[in-house]
């Protein structure tokens, strides 16, 4: 045999040792591969997260700030001053972990009915529910209507400012609301979320008809 044929092809070592390195290039490639699948989940979780936290303020903003007191509603839908002064009660009333109001229709420019709505933590789902159903106007699918508008809630603090206070004065936050004659200034929702790297953005509503009390 020449010296020439002597460097043909690949020896028994020498391919073990390439099928060695491929392997290792298999296994950090698959790693690899992975890995940004778990970091683009995680972007796309984080994406759709921040989108319902917007949708979700955006609908409290919008709905609590036109929350309605007493003096505010109009009459003329009851039939009598017994039903005016039931109906009337508790327009506006709320704790730290519900809230009870009323205000316009969450179907903008496609009703004009009031109605009424209430947030609390469902503790059975561990999510952020909200029930409304129509106040001033009876219809046949008037029942409550239950809608889980956040899941994986850990807990919700919901708090009342009555009034004006400086930058370092927190001392007129309250934890409930039972005045059904006037509204609070300012109303405060915190939530934490049971996976820790989610974040609830600080939600501050100024009511725009209060505060009122009736003379």
């Amino acid at each position: 045999m020449s010296a020439n044929n002597k460097h043909n092809g690949f020896t028994l070592i020498e391919l073990i040792i390439a099928l060695a390195l491929l392997s290792v290039v298999m296994v950090l490639s698959a790693s690899g591969f992975k890995f940004g699948s778990r970091v683009w989940e995680r972007v796309e979780s984080q994406s759709v997260h921040i989108d319902t936290l917007q949708a979700v303020q955006g609908f409290l903003r919008t709905s609590l700030s036109h929350s309605l007191v007493r003096d505010r509603l109009q009459e003329d839908n009851f039939n009598d001053a017994s039903e005016s002064a039931s109906l009337l009660e508790n327009l506006f009333s709320g704790g730290r972990q519900h809230l009870f109001y009323v205000s316009y229709s969450p179907q903008y420019g496609v009703d004009d009915y009031l109605y009424q709505y209430q947030l609390y933590l469902d503790e059975q789902t561990n999510s952020l529910a909200i029930n409304y159903s129509p106040y001033n106007i009876k219809l046949a699918s008037s029942d409550k209507k239950p809608l889980s508008i956040i899941e994986g809630v850990a807990s919700l603090e919901i708090k009342y400012f009555s009034g004006f206070h400086t930058q370092d004065d927190n001392s007129s936050w309250q934890d409930r609301w039972d005045d059904i004659y006037s509204l609070p200034l300012l109303v405060k929702i915190n939530v934490t979320f049971i996976d820790r790297s989610k974040k609830w953005p600080e939600l501050i509503i100024p009511m725009r008809h209060g505060p009122y009390v009736l003379r």
